[in-house]
């Protein structure tokens, strides 16, 4: 028997139609207008199902408007923090606005910040290796091997928080004294506004305490030789300008991060313990080291 003719938006489905709800018919209903079922990929939009529906060029890969499944697709400047990005303030992107950190974020969604953290290892007040003898060499590489290992992006741009008796740390971080950029620790917390914000006000309230790998240290000695306001302290406690292992020869050393219940916790972050805390002998295998960008 010959299939019943039909018209679309009769009501009636036809052979050669796939719905029909007559005049409920339309481009962003179940129905379109040439009597068929709006589906994901037809470039339509279903209305109150859908949020987005660009036909082919739905696809899951990055960059997409629309996702494979007529979502939202993942793009930097979306407002939505992916998993593959460090930030996204939406239009704020690639503008001095920041997050409720102060970090802002580039128009390809990284953060503009740098990093520190505390190495994993503790060191003897002789921080040469084969490759330098020269102490402060020896401590930055240290620092970029750590970083390296860890694999971390650009371990070559660590340096280590380090002064000896004639080069201080803000003359080995010179570069960094106008510079306004936040640093924060590997796990995205804030700890200063600046490198100067830093030095002069120590890492926040809980210090530098996560390693290269992620895991928290505190209660650390951490070689320091520095004052509070990033000068050298002296030479006769910077181990020998860092060459030396000697019992007998002493090193300045800061802690790394006290416990807010501890009753010295005041005394550390108002008189920059972080930095500036006492003297150990050189001899004895216990000294950290601050890594910065």
């Amino acid at each position: 028997m010959p299939s019943i003719a039909s018209s679309p938006s009769d009501g009636v489905v036809g052979a050669d139609e796939q719905c029909d709800d007559g005049e409920s018919n339309g481009n962003t209903a179940y129905c379109t207008e040439l009597c068929l079922l709006n589906i994901c990929g037809d470039g339509l939009l279903l209305a109150g199902v859908e949020s987005c529906d660009q036909g082919p060029a739905n696809s899951n890969f990055y960059g997409s408007l629309c996702n494979a499944q007529c979502g939202p697709g993942k793009w930097c400047g979306d407002d939505v923090l992916q998993p593959d990005h460090e930030c996204d303030h939406g239009p704020d992107n690639g503008t001095p606005n920041g997050d409720d950190q102060g970090i802002a974020c580039t128009d390809t969604c990284s953060q503009i910040v740098h990093r520190a953290f505390i190495t994993s290892d503790a060191f003897t007040g002789d921080l040469r290796d084969q490759e330098d003898l020269d102490g402060l060499a020896g401590a930055d590489r240290k620092c970029r091997e750590a970083a390296t290992a860890a694999g971390l992006d650009e371990p070559a741009n660590f340096r280590a928080v380090l002064s000896t008796g004639d080069v201080s740390l803000n003359m080995r971080f010179a570069d960094k004294l106008g510079d306004a950029t936040p640093y924060i620790s590997l796990a995205g917390q804030k700890l200063a506004g600046s490198f100067a914000d830093l030095v002069t006000h120590g890492p926040g309230d809980a210090g530098i305490t996560m390693t290269e790998l992620g895991a928290p240290i505190t209660y650390a000695f951490v070689a320091s030789n520095t004052n509070q306001d990033g000068t050298s302290h002296s030479f006769e406690q910077s181990c020998g300008g860092w060459q030396s292992a000697d019992k007998n020869a002493l090193a300045h050393v800061g802690y790394n991060s006290l416990a807010a219940t501890d009753p010295d916790w005041q005394t550390w972050k108002d008189e920059g313990w972080w930095l500036d805390a006492q003297t150990w002998t050189c001899d004895t295998e216990a000294f950290h080291l601050y890594c910065l960008e």
